[in-house]
């Protein structure tokens, strides 16, 4: 048993990317693996050491390494070093800490009696009501306050009114509110709607790409939700100063979502409009990034598990499913197209920012052109990313944008054109109306392609610098001692073959026992001495056990490559040439595995190539979002690919049925004698059931 006035810390738990638990037990308990226990000597109070530990949380989590399954070296926290004074001194500073801790419960309670008796401050605006109900067609000062009647409505249109409140005081507070409010919203349509399915994770992103969703709601509200999430992810983790009218559009688009809801599940539906001139006036207020980070945290850390809660409204469910079904046939809801428009220009800008471009410094906006096909040869380009040494590595065509009469004709190529006579360096092209990016090379050929983002600026540059590092992949050089075999050696050239004729996705469909995976490292290593693979390489599998003994092989025949298991702790995941992991790893990878200056280390092009193990079971539906965010050529390995309609191989890798890449099956395989052929055995076996005793 753990004595009492032990202190107790969490050393392995997920929630170690956000805090670090330290407790002081008052009762004798008993503790499992992922507690440690410390027991104080007689120069240092047990409350004493704890606030030493939360002193250094900071320093503390850093060392943290893992993605899924967080962990503290227990030995890096016996090492050290704490500050003992006096236990006079001890007693006098844990007294200080009780005093500020009275006053922060005083100030809180303070802030909640005046942010929910605003009546007596505020006086009303001319025309608006003080008994709280809301003119048809409008909205009242709090945000949501009409749906804040509805019992059921009340926890998200609360935060809702929260965000609305905050506009006044901080944009990016406001953003990162907006984001919660709209979190909130999506989670109670799961937990109250009967037709949806619960996604792989239930994370906002995840739940709103759900399929069963995104049937549901109103098509064109799904890109403002992703605009909400987007502005709520770049307040947190980048340090762009979030406009006022982005927060505001923001607002809206939470309003919107809101709205629907109320037109699906609400009692008493009126299509209102957002009166933006009853908004709080703008602050000047600056949050810090670590407080909006903090705050972030705050909000994300107490809610319960949405499968949890779906089980405890069941019947609910049902009920709720059919008044939707009723109420969409006896109302009328429209988007608002304003707030529609509003948010496919200002997407762009909230691309880029996520991106790491600033504009006005290595973002510049209607960029004038010379050598364009119209009567005065002018133009203006919609964007244009440079380099640091100050030519362009991008041009962007907003597609959103009213043309000029004399430029309709033009696009994205043109602009490219002029630039490149400008600068003898031709920018890579994106075209997007918004919500869809598009990308073309057109220096090397590729087809025009759909891609998650706009892309950074290291990884702009490395497209670019390839241009002409990159060596033709013929007279190819597979060596020996990787794959030795006739059919190996014929399937890592067609692979390079199909990549030359600009193919993204390969199908390699090899009998199990063949060397698929020694195919894919001559690929690897020819790939790289042909310069086609400058950063890094993902390899996927959808379970540990394969992803170690892949790893391995790879760190034998490759010794000279950098390797990460993101399933381990110790390794680093920054500076390694190739990524191993399981699928849902890599998700959360996506999120939370930053540089060590910050930045998202996964950007869409940080992968020049993704493998995919046992591509036949693996990379239906659920785990889709990992190839639609990042742009790689993409490697599926297989040895039964799937026909069903739904789970569909050859399909997911756009080929012709029963065509893939390239193939070595098992009856070729036990002709050439690499393979022997199975045999089947029957047996009669007897079941014999267990009397039911009367």
């Amino acid at each position: 048993m753990v004595p009492v006035n032990s202190v107790i810390m969490v050393i392995r738990s997920g929630i170690l990317k956000h805090t670090l638990p330290v407790a002081v037990n008052k009762v004798p308990i008993t503790v499992n693996q992922d507690l440690k226990v410390f027991i104080p000597g007689e120069r240092i109070l047990t409350r004493f050491l704890a606030v030493q530990f939360k002193m250094q949380e900071k320093d503390i989590l850093s060392g943290v390494r893992a993605v899924t399954a967080d962990n503290i070296e227990f030995n890096s926290l016996k090492q050290r070093r704490m500050i003992v004074p006096p236990i006079d001194l001890q007693q006098k500073y844990l007294m200080f800490l009780e005093r500020i801790d009275k006053s922060k419960f005083v100030i809180h309670k303070f802030l909640y009696c005046t942010t929910h008796n605003t009546k007596s401050i505020i006086k009303p605006r001319p025309n608006t009501k003080e008994s709280g109900k809301i003119r048809e067609g409008t909205t009242c000062r709090r945000i949501l306050t009409f749906l804040a009647q509805t019992d059921c409505f009340k926890d998200f249109a609360m935060q809702a009114a929260e965000a609305e409140r905050s506009i006044a005081i901080s944009p990016s507070t406001a953003a990162i509110l907006s984001r919660r409010a709209l979190e909130l919203a999506v989670r109670w349509v799961y937990v109250h709607d009967d037709a949806l399915t619960m996604p792989y994770r239930d994370n906002i992103s995840s739940l709103i790409h759900e399929y069963s969703f995104r049937k549901l709601i109103q098509p064109k509200l799904f890109d403002m939700l992703k605009y909400t999430i987007k502005l709520g992810n770049v307040a947190v983790h980048t340090n762009t100063n979030v406009k006022h009218d982005a927060a505001v559009l923001s607002l809206r688009c939470v309003f919107q979502f809101c709205k629907w809801i109320d037109y699906c599940y609400g009692e008493n539906y009126i299509n209102r409009h957002y009166d933006m001139s009853l908004l709080p006036d703008a602050g000047k207020e600056k949050k810090t990034q670590e407080e909006l980070e903090n705050l972030q945290k705050e909000l994300s850390g107490k809610d319960q598990k949405l499968e949890e809660a779906i089980k405890e409204n069941e019947k609910l469910r049902e009920q709720m499913t059919k008044l939707r079904k009723e109420n969409e046939t006896g109302r009328s809801y429209e988007v608002d197209k304003d707030t529609e428009a509003e948010t496919r220009r200002k997407y762009i800008d909230l691309d880029l920012a996520e991106a790491g471009w600033t504009i006005g410094k290595d973002c510049l906006t209607e960029v004038p052109v010379t050598g364009m096909p119209n009567s005065t040869g002018k133009g203006y380009a919609d964007y244009v990313l440079y380099s640091n040494n100050g030519k362009p590595l991008a041009v962007i065509e907003d597609k959103t944008k009213q043309c000029r009469p004399d430029e309709r004709k033009s696009s994205g190529k043109l602009y490219a054109d002029c630039l490149e006579n400008q600068y003898q360096q031709r920018p890579i092209i994106f075209i997007t109306n918004g919500f869809e990016m598009q990308i073309i090379d057109d220096t090397q050929d590729d087809p025009q392609r759909v891609v998650s983002g706009i892309f950074t600026k290291e990884d702009l540059q490395r497209m670019v610098d390839q241009r002409t590092s990159k060596k033709p992949l013929i007279h190819l050089e597979i060596q020996d001692k990787i794959t030795n075999r006739p059919y190996q050696k014929e399937a890592v050239t067609v692979l390079c073959e199909s990549i030359m004729n600009h193919h993204r996705k390969l199908l390699l469909v090899q009998a199990t026992g063949s060397g698929k995976t020694r195919v894919s490292i001559s690929l690897v290593d020819v790939l790289r001495r042909h310069n086609y693979s400058k950063v890094i390489i993902l390899f996927l599998a959808d379970r540990k056990a394969l992803v170690s003994q892949a790893k391995k092989s790879y760190s034998n025949l490759l010794p000279d490559l950098t390797v990460c298991n993101l399933l381990e702790n110790k390794e680093d995941p920054e500076s390694s040439r190739m990524i191993f992991s399981t699928y849902p790893t890599m998700l959360h990878a996506i999120d939370d595995t930053k540089r060590k200056d910050g930045k998202k280390l996964f950007t869409p092009a940080h992968f020049d190539l993704i493998i995919v193990d046992e591509s036949h079971r693996s990379i239906y539906k659920k785990y889709q979002e990992i190839f639609r965010y990042f742009d790689a050529v993409l490697l599926g390995m297989t040895a039964t690919p799937k026909e069903e309609i739904g789970r569909n191989t050859y399909e997911i890798f756009d080929l012709e049925q029963n065509v893939p890449t390239y193939a070595y099956e098992l009856d070729e395989a036990v002709k050439e004698g690499y393979l022997v052929d199975y045999r089947t055995r029957e047996y009669k076996t007897k079941i014999i059931g267990r009397r039911n005793p009367l």
